[in-house]
This record gives structure tokens, sequence and C-alpha cells, in this order.
């Protein structure tokens, strides 16, 4: 990300008192591909390496190795996903760089439709896959910083966000799938919700945090063997 951020186009906002960089790149989307090159490239390939290659409209992302058998790029687009590099995958999961298996590219194309941008591109090419990024013309620079604070801060990223820029995506739709999730399912504990959403046990407790800080939920009984309950007041 610091890379990609170095060599990145990107214009000025002068609305409010302090400059507020927008970026052409797209850096929340970009940090998924490259994860995504990461995590499915085919090591077995000697010499072939996971290649990003910057022109005047667009960035491409390449990681040798094809789809594996069964698995189409329709497919990825509505989210599934078959791992090749199971530590790998295993491994960026626990660092919480992958919030669910499969909601990475799907991510990527709702961010880029998001911000009006074309539609991004997976291609097989050969021995290897390549998704096209495609940047922010002058007028799509402005959509971007009317999108409203939220959303401007998840998609074009400050300079103070680093590396870390967009890590917290999705985590507004894991909160909320978690409360309905305690909703159904009154007095389980964060093991069985993250066996259920496909995330980290780790993931599930930083939500339920800001769930019982919102004091949307509590927590009922011993320490050992109480659970997560709804508030009355929010059912």
């Amino acid at each position: 990300m610091l890379f990609l951020k170095k060599h990145a186009m990107r214009g000025a906002d002068f609305s409010e008192i302090r400059r507020k960089d927008v970026w052409s790149i797209p850096l929340n989307i970009l940090r998924e591909a490259i994860i995504n090159a990461i995590v499915h490239a085919d090591y077995s390939q000697r010499g072939a390496p996971i290649r990003i290659v910057f022109l005047d409209d667009r960035i491409e992302i390449e990681n040798p190795g094809i789809l594996l058998p069964g698995l189409t790029i329709e497919d990825m687009k509505q989210g599934m996903s078959k791992i090749r590099n199971h530590v790998i995958a295993r491994l960026f999961r626990e660092l919480d760089l992958i919030e669910q298996w499969g909601t990475g590219v799907r991510r990527i194309f709702e961010g880029a439709k998001q911000l009006r941008l074309p539609e991004p591109e997976i291609t097989e090419i050969g021995m290897r896959v390549r998704m096209t990024i495609y940047l922010a013309d002058t007028i799509q620079l402005e959509q971007i910083k009317h999108l409203g604070d939220q959303e401007a801060h998840e998609f074009a990223a400050p300079d103070n966000e680093g590396v870390n820029a967009g890590v917290n995506a999705g985590v507004n739709e894991g909160v909320n799938n978690l409360f309905a999730l305690i909703k159904a399912n009154p007095g389980k504990r964060a093991p069985f919700f993250s066996q259920r959403l496909g995330t980290s046990v780790k993931n599930i407790e930083r939500w339920l945090k800001q769930l019982k800080d919102r004091e949307e939920i509590e927590f009922r009984g011993a320490p050992k063997t109480g659970g997560y309950f709804v508030r009355q007041d929010n059912k």
C-alpha cells in the first residue's frame, strides 16, 4: 500500500480548512485486489512473480495460476471462492486481512460501482489471472469528494491511513449480521457466532464490543457459561 500511494496520482480538496487528498487510485479496492493475488497465486510456477503495472488509465494486477477447476469469473463476482493456498489464507484471516471467504472480489466490484468507475475486469491470460482496476478521471474525483464522510473515508483514503487503508471494509455489514444472529440465537457466545458468520473470533469480539458500547446487546450469566442477548429495548 505504501508503494501504491507513493506512485498514485491524486487531487486535493480545499473546500474545508484542512487540505484533503483525493486519490485517483481507489486504494481500498486495490488493497483487496492485491490480497486476492497473494492468497490465490500459484507459487509452484518458478520465475512467475505477482506483477503490479501502472498505466495512464488503469492498474493491472497479475498473479500466476489460472482459476481452480469448477470456479468461473462470474462465480468470483458472486462471492464464490476456492482456496489454493490454505496456510496463506488462514494466516491472512487471522491477521484480519480477510473478513469472510469470497467477499474480497465482490467488494472490489461494489466499490468501483459506488465510485462510478468502469467495472473492473478479470481475465485469464496464459497461466496467469489479471485483474484490471480503472482510475478515476477528473469528473469522478469530484464525485468521490461528495460521497459523504463515511464513504469518502473508506474509498478515497487520506494520507494517514497508510498500509491500513480500507482494513475496516465490510465491518458495518458484519456488525449488522452479528446483531441479527444474536437476535435469532440468544445466549450464544463468540465461537458460535464465528462459525456461523465465517470470520475469526477476534473479529466477533470486536463487533460484540461495538454492539455493547451502543447498548444494543448485553451479556447475561456467568463468564464461562453465559451468553449474549439483545437488550429488551432493542427488540
